[in-house]
């Protein structure tokens, strides 16, 4: 699988939407990292 979403469910309340923003933001941070390394090996192998 590609991609892996880890994502909590719909936001409720002040606290729970806090969370799910940086759940979002953690998950950019990571799936554009691993879109990197994922570059990399293609481009090496290739």
């Amino acid at each position: 699988m590609k991609f892996i979403l880890i994502l909590p469910s719909l936001p409720l309340g002040e606290n729970t939407k806090q969370r799910y923003s940086f759940r979002v933001l953690w998950y950019l941070h990571f799936s554009g990292w691993f879109a990197y390394l994922d570059l990399l090996l293609h481009s090496r192998s290739g």
